[in-house]
């Protein structure tokens, strides 16, 4: 997605950690999940977990940007994008542009949204984003919800001229372009979480990282 914010144009693709940037945390929680009917990788980005979890549901759907599901980048490896890799190397899954409804006319057994929220400048889009998560669970569903909330580099930002403080977190010019790092603090992503109808099952912290899982209401 794209934001204006005072002038600058952040491109929330550039946040986009790369393929080789896993956590070892998610990896192990969705190797711990049983099997299920149909998985959302909610802000898919550049497909970090969605071979994991393709292997641990019938049915997976993959969900971003327009912007980045066709731009050709590096996954995994190979120089392709986010639709052909999914066409060529995840057979149980289906892509879907933010935009696109049919993906919300759906019920997930599990959810899988990771530091996608803290690349995310507009209050109102988080709080968005939330609610879909909490509308689109199936009953007995659940999500996976992380922001990292501390870090050593997060200093560096207050005396970074690059770096342009907005909302909870910072706008960041890297080249040309720019990109945006909200730094959430637990109390906040519960409160944003209860707020949207969502109730916490599991509240999990770890090396400046919280791991929120989720029910709807």
């Amino acid at each position: 997605m794209h934001y204006e914010i005072n002038g600058y144009m952040i491109k929330s693709e550039n946040a986009a950690l790369s393929t080789t940037q896993t956590n070892a945390n998610i990896i192990k929680y969705i190797s711990d999940l049983c099997m299920g009917q149909l998985y959302l990788d909610y802000g898919s980005s550049k497909c970090r977990y969605s071979k994991q979890l393709c292997e641990k549901a019938k049915q997976v759907v993959l969900v971003d940007s327009e912007i980045q599901i066709t731009r050709t980048q590096k996954i995994h490896n190979e120089t392709t994008s986010v639709q052909e890799y999914a066409k060529n190397h995840l057979k149980n899954a289906t892509v879907f542009s933010l935009h696109d409804e049919n993906w919300k006319v759906k019920e997930y057994d599990f959810i899988l949204c990771t530091n996608v929220l803290s690349a995310i400048p507009d209050m109102d889009e988080r709080e968005k984003l939330l609610e879909n998560i909490a509308s689109l669970l199936s009953n007995d569903g659940t999500a996976l919800i992380s922001v990292q909330y501390s870090n050593s580099y997060f200093k560096t930002y207050e005396t970074n001229p690059k770096a342009i403080k907005h909302e909870d977190g910072w706008i960041i010019k890297k080249g040309n372009s720019y990109s945006f790092y909200g730094i959430i603090k637990p109390d906040k992503l519960i409160e944003m979480c209860k707020k949207a109808n969502l109730e916490i099952i599991k509240d999990y912290r770890k090396e400046g990282t919280i791991y929120l899982t989720v029910k709807s209401k």
